[in-house]
């Protein structure tokens, strides 16, 4: 099953507007995924796509190398840009920051932040500031 959906998606992406179209059909409804090292977390469908349609950190492995270089347990971290808590939920998760500071300015995000943050156990160590 999972050499189809590997062959659909490459299909889909190699060939614009049919996946424009697929994204517009596509509903924003809330789902869970599985993210290493930050736990289950809740997407919108459409708008957080990245995170089911390749694995969530196959793009993350430099900035993460870099904090995990820099981050000392207890430290309090800025996340600016915190988007949904990815960063947020592995920094106090799995790199055990003491507290983190998230900016998020894009008010769409912050029920999934706040979600997230809640639901990984972690919403009374990240202050959320919904400024840019």
């Amino acid at each position: 099953m999972a050499s189809v959906k590997a062959q659909v998606t490459e299909y889909v992406r190699g060939h614009r507007g049919l996946a424009r179209v697929a994204l517009q059909c596509l509903p924003d409804w809330h789902v869970h995924v599985d993210v290493p090292h930050a736990g289950r977390m809740r997407i919108r469908l459409r708008r957080n796509r990245s995170y089911w349609l390749r694995e969530p950190l196959t793009h993350e492995w430099y900035p993460l190398a870099i904090l995990q270089s820099f981050v000392r347990p207890g430290d309090t971290v800025w996340d600016v840009g915190a988007n949904i808590g990815l960063y947020s939920r592995i920094l106090v998760n799995w790199l055990g920051a003491g507290r983190v500071i998230a900016f998020e300015p894009m008010s769409e995000n912050l029920p999934e932040l706040l979600y997230n943050l809640a639901s990984g156990g972690i919403a009374d160590r990240v202050t959320v500031c919904n400024v840019a």
